[in-house]
């Protein structure tokens, strides 16, 4: 018996579609500056990250009035057919657990 395919579902996965991920951390260190220089050195590892499996990244470090602290943002951004943004996440969130980062918006958007 032949499977019958949906065109809707068998056009969302061999067009790509944009995967958007920002997750946060918040570093508290024990003297001034020691947070963001925590927070920097996770810069460069989502940096190397990002760039070994093909994802595009933008990351911010924000200090708070308290010297001891110290905000990272990053936001990861897939564009790849459907099958491909799946597996993209699945190392995409390893990553993150990996680093203790927190999930705070998720978007896909079909093309």
């Amino acid at each position: 018996m032949d499977r019958i395919e949906d065109p809707i579902t068998e056009k969302l996965r061999k067009e790509p579609g944009t995967a958007t991920y920002t997750f946060y951390r918040i570093f508290i260190g024990d003297r001034a500056g020691i947070a963001e220089t925590d927070a920097k050195e996770l810069v460069q590892s989502i940096k190397s990250f990002g760039g070994s499996v093909g994802i595009k990244n933008f990351s911010e470090v924000y200090l708070h009035d308290n010297e001891s602290m110290a905000s990272l943002y990053s936001t990861f951004q897939i564009h790849h057919t459907q099958d491909a943004v799946l597996v993209k996440v699945a190392s995409l969130f390893a990553f993150a657990a990996s680093h203790k980062l927190c999930l705070a918006n998720q978007t896909f958007v079909p093309k």
